[in-house]
């Protein structure tokens, strides 16, 4: 029995690296988030604010873009994917770096993390000179996110250890808690909005070819240049200049996300995910806008970009995959009550986290309320979607 659950398993996951790391990542996001109601209600004594922050882009969030790209880039170059082990081989890295911030080794964690991403894109990669195709133009930023967590863990890991000058450790932060997150979104979003709202796809090139065309160069070339200038944004804000600097990267994305999908062209959102999609862009756009306007604040409006902006939008591509790859594809723009609450409770976790701060004698309970209710987006939505994560995959036009 055991031989036969192996195999059936085997033939589900293999190819199919999502299906294992999606659940997981729910899982690790669900424990993060977990750490303020232990502070609260007194099961921990230590301050989890780095640990939470640390265990959710290193976990949740890796994750997820682990998942997607191991899964999604065999499919682009037209070669065979990644087998279960190196999709276990991930999820063993992933979860060694989570037990050690838990264990409170930053340091080792850090530099397990750096490891994990070199190991992701020599596993998405592995294949390339067997490509008949080329990934869309945009996830050469998605590449540039990888390089930013890489560097950012790298130089944390080792500035623990050796004489890092201050200004690099804050750059190194921002690499990793922003670039590595906002430049797949941009990328990966350019590719995969379009097809949600109904407009044309501007990264679909053709014809296909192992080699880059003009038009392959031109629109890479643009999504790496906006990765420049929001690079140099994060430079702006570990020089202290924080206004300045999320005023520019406020500009930056929105120039980006709106030349390459110009979402003022749909036709009209057709589905509870792609409104969640819709809403967790406008997230991202107020949360920057906001802080730039109130950067004494950004540790409170930082919220409102991560949990109803990338957390809202990571949990709605990851949907759209399973259902999708699961052989729904009608679902993903039908009305879903079960997809509606949980982008209505998402919301309701991001205005009970940012009024936390605002409203200091409520402070420490709103913590809590905010990470539990994250916990029963996390619930639903793995019983919602996580079935369809043993079912065969059947064809489907990409992840």
């Amino acid at each position: 029995m055991f031989v036969a659950s192996y195999l059936r398993w085997r033939d589900v996951v293999e190819g199919e690296p999502y299906r294992l790391l999606f659940p997981f990542g729910a899982a690790l996001g669900m424990a993060g988030v977990m750490l303020w109601p232990a502070l609260v209600y007194g099961w921990i004594e230590v301050y989890p604010g780095i640990l939470h922050a640390r265990i959710m882009v290193q976990g949740f969030v890796f994750s997820f873009m682990a998942g997607f790209l191991l899964s999604a880039l065999p499919h682009m170059l037209e070669v065979r994917g990644v087998s279960l082990g190196g999709t276990m081989l991930m999820m063993a890295f992933i979860a060694a770096i989570a037990g050690l911030h838990l264990y409170g080794n930053m340091v080792w964690a850090d530099g397990l993390f750096a490891v994990a991403v070199a190991v992701l894109a020599v596993l998405g990669l592995r294949r390339w000179p067997e490509r008949r195709d080329l990934p869309p133009p945009g996830f050469a930023l998605a590449a540039l996110g990888l390089a930013s967590g890489f560097t950012g863990a790298a130089v944390l890991s080792v500035s623990a250890v050796g004489d890092i000058p201050p200004w690099w450790v804050v750059f190194a932060k921002l690499l990793l808690y922003h670039g590595m997150i906002l430049f797949p979104v941009l990328g990966v979003g350019a590719y995969l909005l379009p097809r949600m709202v109904g407009i044309s796809n501007r990264h679909l090139i053709a014809p296909k070819s192992s080699r880059p065309s003009r038009a392959w160069l031109a629109r890479a070339g643009f999504m790496l240049m906006c990765g420049v200038v929001l690079i140099g944004s994060f430079a702006l804000e570990a020089s202290g200049q924080i206004r300045w600097a999320y005023g520019l990267r406020t500009v930056t994305v929105m120039a980006c996300l709106l030349h390459e999908v110009p979402l003022f062209r749909s036709p009209g959102l057709r589905g509870s995910i792609p409104w969640a999609l819709a809403l967790s862009i406008i997230s991202i756009f107020c949360g920057l806008a906001v802080i730039a306007i109130w950067p004494g604040r950004m540790m409170t409006y930082a919220h409102l970009l991560f949990i109803s902006g990338y957390g809202l939008l990571i949990l709605n591509i990851a949907a759209r995959v399973m259902l999708g790859h699961s052989g729904y594809t009608d679902l993903i723009y039908a009305r879903s009550r079960a997809a509606n609450w949980i982008t209505g409770l998402v919301l309701l976790a991001m205005a009970t986290r940012v009024s936390a701060d605002l409203i200091p004698s409520m402070m420490w309970s709103h913590y809590a309320y905010a990470a539990l209710t994250w916990g029963v987006v996390t619930l639903i939505w793995l019983a919602v979607y996580g079935p369809l994560v043993a079912i065969k995959p059947k064809p489907e036009e990409g992840a």
